[in-house]
């Protein structure tokens, strides 16, 4: 037998209030692992629980379910927006890329932190071209301000592989051809200033400890290509 209304409709409560409080914990973790800030932390659980009304996956609650922001204004999903750029940002070679790459590169916005240098390195730059020109877009005296408090061993890696491969796609690794152009000559004097910046980094010696065996063969070839 179907058990009585009011017992049905405290169990579909008692169901909707468990998955409230899931997708509302799953958003604390998630703007904790952010480090957003308070108010990203707030709004991000104040809206865990809501979802398009026209969206395709919207049912009951009695399985997990993405939260509102987790789709786009037609109800599907989407991923987090592309970061917003005007004009293709110069690379360290002060071209449109350290690796050639000119029409249809996306721009970057130069960091105004150490979170969002972080957020558009892992999201929009995959490759060491689109690495080497979002340096490219940073000057020293803003490195040195972004990683005034800390830079992690993962990250100080990650720029000076890109560092080395970029400065070596544009300048010959045979001693005789080092010296280059007056292009070369300029870049290079811009990776060693990168250099001095991210040496004076917050916890840099820890870092340096912390960064993987190709970063430091890396930094051993840029090095010997300085020389």
């Amino acid at each position: 037998d179907a058990p009585p209304p009011k017992v049905s409709k405290d169990l579909a409560n008692a169901v909707q209030d468990d998955w409230r409080r899931q997708v509302q914990d799953d958003a604390k973790h998630r703007a904790v692992r952010q480090m957003e800030g308070y108010d990203v932390f707030k709004n991000m659980v104040s809206v865990a629980h809501l979802r398009p009304y026209h969206a395709e996956n919207l049912r009951d609650h009695g399985g997990g379910v993405p939260p509102a922001f987790a789709f786009d204004a037609d109800g599907k999903h989407a991923g987090p927006p592309p970061t917003p750029g005007s004009g293709g940002a110069a690379s360290l070679s002060g071209g449109g890329g350290g690796g050639g790459g000119g029409g249809g590169a996306v721009a970057f916005t130069p960091p105004t932190n150490a979170l969002a240098f972080d957020k558009t390195w892992r999201r929009e730059c995959k490759t060491i071209e689109q690495r080497w020109r979002y340096l490219g877009g940073v000057d020293a005296a803003k490195l040195r301000e972004i990683f005034k408090v800390e830079i992690t061993g993962v990250t100080l890696g990650d720029v000076l592989v890109a560092l080395s491969e970029g400065l070596l796609s544009i300048r010959p690794r045979s001693r005789g051809a080092r010296r280059g152009g007056g292009g070369a000559a300029s870049c290079a004097s811009r990776v060693i200033d990168a250099l001095r910046a991210l040496a004076v980094a917050g916890r840099f010696s820890l870092a340096v400890k912390l960064a993987s065996a190709r970063a430091k063969s890396g930094v051993r070839e840029l090095l010997d290509a300085l020389e």
